[in-house]
């Protein structure tokens, strides 16, 4: 076998060096971030009647920018088979006003034509740059004869806090729990939910439930602010927040 001279080693060895150079500088591109996005649940307002504030949240802005983003739904009748369990673009949309590449959490507002329908199905979107769809986690809201029953501003009295609330009608079903829920900050910065859930604090009023108003202690310290709103829990397992915030400072 020919023996390769000093020369042709040489030559094989600096372009062995210069792939190895050219390997080492490339840089790989970033990763593709993926855009993910969670469905709220659906508030109903009374006033305007049959008003519905949607939300949903921003969990990961991804590499790609948002131009649309928003909710679809599908509403199911009683007497009406056609609707959507999976609900898409397809369907009836509601977009956010709001520059989705600003904000992480937002609420949008339509006023149906209808109220009577027996569910509603409906998930966040937002459309990508590129008009790729991203879709959010399915919900439902289920529509019934509910009670009425709102809270009243807190007041401090001898000093004791009191929740209050005015139940105007009982509605059709069962009711296995009522009271207000309500959020508080003691010192400016602290976070003041502006729609409180059961996710924060909880005053629950006893049963059976009656028409009028009605007061109960808040076991806590005169706050500096809060807000407040009623619940209902259905003995079918259905939560539903009042449409009135009560909001006090002190």
């Amino acid at each position: 076998m020919k023996q390769l001279s000093l020369r042709h080693c040489g030559m094989l060895t600096f372009v062995f060096l210069c792939c190895i150079g050219c390997t080492d500088h490339v840089i790989p591109p970033d990763p593709e971030v993926e855009t993910t996005i969670t469905t709220l649940e659906t508030q109903l307002n009374y006033k305007p009647e049959n008003f519905y504030i949607f939300g949903a949240r921003l969990e990961v802005v991804g590499s790609k920018s948002i131009k649309e983003i928003g909710i679809v739904y599908s509403l199911r009748f009683l007497n009406n088979p056609s609707f959507h369990a999976i609900p898409t673009l397809a369907d009836t949309k509601v977009v956010s006003e709001t520059n989705p590449g600003q904000i992480d959490n937002y609420r949008t507002g339509r006023n149906l034509p209808v109220s009577s329908f027996e569910k509603m199905y409906y998930r966040a979107f937002a459309i990508l740059e590129d008009d790729t769809v991203v879709y959010g986690n399915v919900l439902e809201y289920i529509w019934y004869d509910t009670a009425v029953i709102e809270a009243e501003s807190p007041v401090f009295l001898n000093g004791f806090l009191f929740g209050k609330m005015n139940v105007t009608d009982l509605g059709g079903l069962p009711i296995a729990e009522y009271g207000i829920v309500y959020s508080y900050i003691n010192n400016d910065g602290e976070t003041l939910a502006d729609f409180p859930t059961l996710a924060d604090n909880k005053l629950t009023f006893d049963l059976p439930v009656s028409l009028g108003f009605h007061s109960k202690v808040i076991p806590i310290a005169k706050p500096k602010r809060m807000n407040a709103r009623s619940y209902v829990k259905y003995q079918n397992g259905v939560i539903e927040y009042g449409k009135s915030l009560a909001g006090a400072s002190f």
